[in-house]
């Protein structure tokens, strides 16, 4: 009996399917690679917004006046402003302020250098900074924004604090990737007093 030509794979074949099968793995090996950088990413995000949604606890804790407490003009006014945090800090959104008593023996209740987060206890890739300005509010509604001396006393004064959490990674444009929140507090806030 005679083999027929069609019989078996011919190496034409077998080139073609090694081919395929190259592509599509190719094309695997990408998509993997890809969703990893972005589970990376998204799980640096989740974990900075953990901590400066503990941070904002941590300011909930303090009034007006405490949040001043250890930072001096000089300290302020050379912090360093993490990426982010320039549309809080406007000139015509927020003034920055500091406490007029000097820094005492304690230490400030919002540093002004950046600090490295621990998290379990064990120091972390990320590093957290706090900005402390002032802004004042129409008391019916409205923004909170700068205001000229004159309109200050028609105006609800309040502290914005704004939070910056940083880490480096090469998944951010400049190496150092940031995440940034802020929140209004009164200014004249006081504990309430019970009798």
């Amino acid at each position: 009996m005679s083999a027929r030509r069609d019989d078996g794979y011919t190496l034409v074949e077998v080139l073609v399917s090694i081919g395929v099968v190259g592509v599509v793995m190719a094309a695997l090996g990408l998509f993997f690679l890809q969703t990893t950088t972005a589970g990376r990413r998204q799980a640096d995000e989740q974990t900075a917004a953990q901590l400066t949604m503990a941070a904002m606890e941590q300011v909930s804790l303090l009034n007006g006046a405490a949040l001043l407490q250890g930072r001096t003009q000089a300290a302020v006014q050379a912090q360093w402003r993490a990426p982010g945090v320039e549309a809080y800090l406007a000139a015509g959104e927020t003034e920055l302020v500091w406490s007029a008593e000097p820094a005492g023996p304690g230490a400030a209740a919002l540093p002004t250098a950046p600090e490295p987060v621990l998290i379990a206890g064990s120091p972390s890739k990320f590093s957290r900074s706090w900005y402390v300005g002032a802004c004042w509010q129409p008391r019916r509604a409205g923004e909170c924004v700068v205001v000229p001396a004159s309109q200050r006393p028609s105006r609800v004064p309040m502290y914005r604090v704004v939070i910056a959490v940083t880490w480096r990674s090469k998944d951010c444009a400049s190496g150092l990737c940031s995440y940034t929140t802020a929140t209004l507090v009164g200014a004249e806030q006081q504990d309430p007093t019970f009798s």
